[in-house]
Order: structure tokens, then C-alpha cells, then sequence
């Protein structure tokens, strides 16, 4: 149904749900929850970035107006974050996502899910994944 270029690994990703620790920010501190499980929600918008790039900055900063302007909520949007603890609370200011749940996930599962292409927008339904995209295709269109 998608096209190569925007493929995800479905098996890697299910498999990071296992995997991945919940990131609490404290001031200017990170502390990683081992105890809390991931979750997967009714519907969910899971973002797969890395703390240095660029374009993962773009799409969050433009995901993040969007939350403001269109009355998208957060509480179903996760980000799956791989970058220092340093790389990782900059990331977190410069995008104003301080209200979306992060989650630190291994670099190397990060690369195996999206095949190396960052960010990735991974639209789920009852745990189905519905809709894949880049910052480019972030619009109204794609929550719809």
C-alpha cells in the first residue's frame, strides 16, 4: 500500500513497543522510567526521530503548531527519541513538544524500523498501522 520510499519495518516496530523507555525530563535532567510500559492507544501518532537532525526538528516544530492551531491533542502522540541527554532536552525546547510523551529507543532499532530515513510519522489505528509519512506529508490531511 505504501510505496518504498516511505516503507516502514512493521516487525521492528512492534518489537521496539518492548523495548523502548519512557524518558521523564527534570529540570535539566533526564531520568529513564523502566518501570512504565509502553502503550498503544485507539488511535496514535508515533514519531520516530533522532536528536541531531534537522529535518526531525522541522517536522516536530511543524507537528507542534499544528497541536497548538488544530486542536490535535498530544496525549495521543509518542516520539521514539535515540540522541544524548544533552541532544534530547535541546530537542525537546527547540521543537516546544514539552506536552507529547518521549521515549528513548536504541539507535540501531530506530535505523531498522524506518530503514534510515528520519523523521517518520507512523499513523496507527487498534494497534494497525494506517498512514506513514515524512515532514513533508504532515498536514490536516494525514490526522484525517
Amino acid at each position: 500500500l505504501y510505496s518504498t520510499e516511505k516503507e516502514v519495518s512493521s516487525i521492528d516496530l512492534y518489537e521496539s513497543f518492548d523495548e523502548i523507555t519512557k524518558i521523564d525530563f527534570k529540570e535539566d535532567e533526564l531520568i529513564f522510567d523502566s518501570i512504565s510500559d509502553f502503550n498503544t492507544k485507539e488511535n496514535q501518532l508515533i514519531v520516530i526521530v533522532s536528536s541531531g537532525c534537522k529535518y526531525c526538528k522541522l517536522g516536530m516544530k511543524k507537528l507542534s503548531l499544528m497541536i497548538k492551531n488544530d486542536d490535535i491533542s498530544p496525549d495521543n502522540i509518542d516520539i521514539f527519541i535515540w540522541g544524548s541527554p544533552e541532544g534530547i532536552i535541546d530537542f525537546r525546547d527547540e521543537t516546544m513538544t514539552e506536552d507529547i510523551d518521549y521515549w528513548h529507543i536504541m539507535p540501531n532499532k530506530a535505523i531498522d524500523i524506518t530503514y534510515g530515513r528520519f523523521p517518520i510519522f507512523i499513523m496507527m489505528e487498534n494497534k494497525n498501522i494506517i498512514k506513514i509519512g515524512d515532514f513533508r506529508d504532515l498536514d490536516d490531511a494525514f490526522f484525517k
